[in-house]
């Protein structure tokens, strides 16, 4: 559990600093490519996310480090990293103060 929430932790094992990467998305053209290019280049491994659409996790040792799914409905394709924070409220607050958004 993360206790600043009461919600699940992502990495149950490890506490990131904030500001540290902890999560990337791709959102793939084709799929069956993306695995063996990225599996090829980085030694990921991949795991079928059921009930997911073909999307994946991909690790190189152990704990996911990612997620590989289809660009959907003709939605670009291309990369997305979540950073780790301490508050998502504080985040969300900062984020917003500085004329950011916050989209869900």
């Amino acid at each position: 559990m993360d206790p600043a929430s009461g919600g699940p932790d992502a990495h149950p094992r490890h506490r990131l600093p904030a500001g540290t990467p902890c999560w990337v998305d791709d959102a793939a053209a084709d799929l069956p490519a993306a695995h063996e290019f990225y599996g090829s280049m980085f030694g990921f491994t991949f795991t079928e996310i059921p009930k997911a659409g073909g999307s994946t996790t991909f690790a190189t040792t152990g704990d996911p480090l990612g997620g590989l799914g289809p660009a959907l409905n003709g939605s670009p394709t291309g990369w997305t990293t979540c950073f780790a924070v301490t508050s998502a409220d504080d985040a969300a607050a900062y984020a917003t103060g500085e004329g950011g958004a916050v989209l869900v």
